[in-house]
């Protein structure tokens, strides 16, 4: 009877632990299926308190430019990443909180920025790269695509016109030369000192102008009225090719620069001469972007310098490839100095005329896009405006080129002149137009060598056991659970 009672006890143990082991296998699976829902839960947390950082961005910079970006420092003009660490951690405990019940509970140990980057970093190569984007998403692709295709065009030209420089910059050396030979009682006749003698007081010499123009102010040659020009000026010292900048630590990603979409966004969000942006800090925006100046004036009149000298280029490369026109200035050329019996002397002035001719119809090109009017960028005769005897009548008397239907207005020369200045002050100084912009509108002090567009983070949890706990075997020395997630997050 004894020994058939032992038989029972040792059914009922050996139930028990194929009950006990039964039951930690079972546990041990619902433990694992909880620490793979864990890491989902450390997934969505810390996505999501990631999204909600960037959503902050600076809505005013977004409102008026289109542009997304987070300000480190939250307005108050003083940049930490640890201001966003703070946030971060503040978005994570938040989630956190609204699953403290659940099977899934976990809590926050760790929050850190490992890398970030901003608008500024790269020579502002960050910033081109986030307006071109903005830029495609408002902009017609096949009016991105024709001007692609016309500045591949312009390219090509300002290649081939390697020689037209060249020439014009000999020209020029002779009109500089005429202008010496004037103050000088030296009568030695040589290539440099053609107006050694004087001429026949009828025959009027361009080249004389010439001079005359470029010694003149050269917003008075161009602008009708003076004082309607803007007297808006900004303080230097504070913008970002002046001052010392924030940067990031995170590489910039390389060929990423889409110049003609970066070009069509100043377009649509920058204002110029011809289309005056209100209640802006300055009204000549490109032409400040073009040139750096602190004032409206300034940046007007370099902007008119670099148009006449491109003109002026396109100009001689028509006159020389015009034989009709190439003749009359040979023929005042021996007018003047037919005298001489030199014929080296004769080719060096009939070039100077030819300058001096290229020169005179660039100011009334300048005029006339400034006006509103196009201007082919290399003229046909029929397009031409000045006769080789009418030059001087025809600046001083303020006349205009004529408008060219296939011809470019003044916005599309600034968009040129933008393309072929590919540096970091174009990215520097469009973010200034944009940061005292703000500032001044909303009182803002925001600086933009403060604004993040992209970062990565690293966020730790750490959940304790809680299937394990109901297993009575031992608990291998599981104490928590550590979760590591690292995320990234950009604008672009």
């Amino acid at each position: 009877m004894q020994k058939r009672y032992n038989k029972k006890a040792s059914i009922t143990v050996f139930l028990i632990l194929l009950l006990l082991l039964s039951a930690s296998f079972f546990f041990a699976l619902l433990e694992t299926a909880r620490i793979r829902g864990l890491g989902t839960k450390a997934d969505i947390v810390s996505d999501a308190a990631l999204e909600s950082v960037f959503a902050e961005y600076q809505k005013e910079i977004y409102e008026n430019y289109g542009l997304s970006m987070l300000d480190c420092a939250y307005g108050s003009g003083n940049f930490a990443i640890e201001n966003v660490e703070k946030r971060l951690q503040e978005k994570n405990l938040n989630n956190l909180k609204q699953s403290e019940k659940e099977l899934y509970g976990i809590n926050l140990t760790e929050c850190k920025m490992t890398g970030y980057q901003l608008l500024t970093d790269d020579g502002g190569n960050v910033f081109r790269h986030l307006a071109a984007r903005t830029a495609k998403r408002e902009a017609l692709v096949q009016e991105v695509d024709d001007f692609a295709e016309e500045i591949q065009q312009k390219e090509s030209l300002e290649q081939e016109n390697g020689t037209v420089e060249e020439r014009l910059e000999e020209a020029n050396k002779t009109i500089e030369e005429v202008e010496q030979a004037k103050n000088t009682e030296n009568t030695e006749e040589k290539v440099g000192d053609i107006s050694a003698q004087k001429p026949q007081e009828e025959v009027k010499n361009p080249i004389e102008d010439a001079n005359q123009w470029k010694k003149s102010a050269v917003l008075s040659l161009v602008v009708r009225d003076e004082s309607q020009l803007s007297n808006k000026a900004i303080a230097l010292e504070h913008t970002l090719e002046h001052r010392q900048k924030e940067t990031g630590n995170l590489p910039v990603q390389g060929a990423i620069l889409e110049e003609l979409w970066f070009v069509k966004y100043l377009e649509t969000h920058m204002g110029s001469y011809r289309q005056i942006s209100s209640n802006h800090a300055l009204d000549y925006e490109w032409e400040y972007i073009l040139n750096g100046e602190s004032s409206d004036r300034d940046n007007l009149k370099e902007t008119v310098k670099s148009l006449i000298m491109i003109r002026e280029i396109a100009n001689m490369g028509y006159l020389i490839q015009d034989q009709q026109k190439c003749i009359e200035a040979e023929e005042l050329a021996v007018a003047l100095m037919g005298w001489s019996m030199n014929p080296p002397v004769v080719d060096a002035t009939k070039w100077g005329i030819l300058a001096a001719w290229a020169y005179s119809e660039s100011i009334l090109d300048v005029r006339a896009l400034l006006e509103g009017r196009r201007i082919a960028w290399i003229k046909n005769a029929e397009q031409w405006t000045t006769g080789i005897n009418q030059t001087g009548e025809a600046v001083d008397g303020f006349a205009m080129a004529k408008d060219c239907e296939n011809g470019w207005d003044y916005l599309k020369y600034l968009q040129f002149l933008i393309c072929m200045k590919k540096d970091s002050a174009v990215n520097y100084r469009s973010m200034d137009i944009i940061e005292v912009n703000t500032n001044a509108m909303y009182g803002k002090s925001i600086q933009m060598d403060h604004m993040m567009t992209g970062c990565e983070s690293r966020v730790s949890y750490e959940a304790e056991p809680l299937f394990w706990n109901m297993i009575t075997i031992q608990r291998l020395g599981m104490e928590t659970f550590q979760i590591d997630r690292c995320n990234q997050y950009t604008y672009f």
